[in-house]
Formats: C-alpha cells, structure tokens, sequence
C-alpha cells in the first residue's frame, strides 16, 4: 500500500469512487461533494489517496481547520465500496495524521453528520473526541454536524 498525494490524472478516479460511493451514502448528494471539491483540493496539496496494486482503494482531503487555523482538517474520506473492512479505513487516517505533524501541526478536526452512528464508533476508536455539534454556514438554523478532534 501507498499513501500519497494524488496526481492530476487522478482526480477524476477519486471523483468516479466519490460518485459510486454517494450511490449508497445518504450524507453526500449532487451538491457535495462535486468534481470541483477535489480540484481544489488537490491544487491546495491537500487531496491524497491510498494505492494497493495500482487501484486506488481510498482517499481523503486535508486542509484548513474549520474549527481553527491552529489545525488542520479531514474532509471527504471514503474508501471504495468493495474495498472496506479491510484496514484501508485505519491505514488512511494513520497516514493522513503523519502528513498532519509533517506539516507542523499538531491537531486535527472535522466534521461528521449527526445522524451517523457508524462514522463516530469508527472514529472513536481512531482516537477522536466528540466535541458536541457544531455550526456550519451551510446548517440555516440547526446544526446538523458534530466537531471530532485529535491532539497528536
């Protein structure tokens, strides 16, 4: 396995594993992520991706906290469909978490929907803390988003 950061040309493998994933995942939609989410991602350096044998089994995005800017942030994880309950999850954010203090940074945050029991028991037991729910521009009235963190 590699973790690393994506090329160009593969932007639009991510995006293609992006859009099988939204088929079965009720949290992403036609709105977001979208092709462009990834582009500028990937023109900021923060859009990685995990090879096995030349397929591209995972990815997730790094970038600004949106809690802080002391921090960076996750965003737009997924792992391909026929590829989960095998480690990639795990791998991904062990890897991501190096390229964090790489940066010299030393807390990560990010944003889970709350209506996502499986997602938090996943990151729970990546060692993310429950910060409560947090509100987002794109909430209107009602936060619908908890704040996970992780000093490192």
């Amino acid at each position: 396995m590699k973790f690393r950061l994506a090329k160009e040309s593969e932007i639009k493998i991510v995006m293609e594993m992006c859009e099988e994933i939204k088929k079965t995942y009720p949290f992403w939609d036609e709105e977001y992520p979208i092709l462009e989410n990834f582009i500028e991602s990937f023109e900021e350096g923060g859009l990685y991706v995990l090879v096995e044998d030349d397929l591209i089994v995972g990815s997730i995005c790094l970038e600004i906290g949106v809690s802080s800017n002391e921090c960076l942030s996750l965003s737009r994880f997924m792992v391909r469909v026929g590829n989960r309950k095998k480690g990639y999850g795990r791998y991904i954010f062990s890897s991501v978490e190096q390229e964090v203090l790489k940066r010299g940074y030393h807390k990560i945050d990010f944003l889970v929907h709350k209506d996502h029991p499986f997602a938090f028991e996943m990151y729970k037991k990546f060692g993310y803390c429950d910060q409560g729910l947090f509100k987002t521009e794109w909430d209107g009235d009602t936060p619908h988003y908890h704040l996970l963190t992780k000093e490192l």
